[in-house]
């Protein structure tokens, strides 16, 4: 099963590309789509008919200038869903059964970590036998900590990052993913990883793949995709 987590940056106006790059994929979690209900249809019709597609309507502050934010999450119709959530505004689940696991797929544009992680505290509960998989842009910068804990001798893995900064909303990160017992799978493997934010102010890493145990045992790859529509970078993960 291949997934993509990607900060779109507005969907409207993206072209064919696009929609047959996430065609690739078995489960697409888009955040900062700025759709809004009103026009949820007219851009439902342009999608794929091969999946089962959820919007997170956009919202609009102001009368004026565009709404913000916004979530689409889409399923191939072949895997069988148990469940879809509206966590909150900026947080949606799709719950899926796979093989013989369930697996519970968050999708998160993160613009408070304190916030968030109490909304993942409130309404995000989960056995440990479920594989629990939570991506998108966290906008919090992580350095090369979260990695996995090396059991053998209860040290973390350190993870290979081109990003060696912590910001604040990162520490906020990285203490309750100790908390919880989750691990970043960005930068597992030998190659590290890739800048996943290319901007005008510099480059930086703030979207995130993260898992639990479940998780890490179960994805087997995850990279950063290199795409030019957005100004964030997608996270492809396959799982076994």
């Amino acid at each position: 099963m291949k997934m993509c987590f990607w900060n779109v940056a507005g969907l409207i106006g993206k072209d064919k590309e696009v929609w047959e790059y996430l065609k690739t994929f078995d489960v697409v979690g888009l955040t900062e789509t700025w759709i809004e209900e009103s026009n949820w249809e007219k851009v439902k019709y342009r999608l794929t008919k091969e999946f089962e597609w959820k919007c997170r309507a956009a919202r609009r502050i102001r009368k004026k200038g565009r709404a913000k934010g916004g979530i689409i999450t889409g399923l191939r119709k072949e895997l069988k869903e148990l469940e879809y959530k509206e966590i909150s505004d900026n947080m949606v689940e799709r719950k899926i059964a796979y093989k013989d696991k369930t697996f519970r797929i968050i999708v998160v544009y993160n613009q408070d970590t304190k916030g968030t992680w109490k909304e993942i505290e409130e309404r995000v509960d989960g056995r440990e036998e479920e594989v629990m998989i939570v991506g998108g842009d966290w906008n919090a910068r992580t350095g090369e900590e979260g990695g996995q804990v090396n059991e053998d001798i209860g040290k973390e893995r350190r993870r290979r990052s081109k990003d060696k900064k912590i910001n604040a909303e990162g520490r906020i990160l990285l203490r309750h993913l100790e908390e919880r017992g989750w691990t970043i799978i960005n930068g597992r493997d030998e190659e590290g990883e890739e800048w996943t934010y290319i901007g005008e102010r510099g480059n930086s890493i703030i979207d995130y793949v993260i898992g639990n145990q479940e998780a890490t045992e179960e994805i087997i790859d995850m990279k950063v995709g290199k795409r030019t529509e957005s100004d964030h970078m997608p996270l492809e993960v396959e799982t076994r």
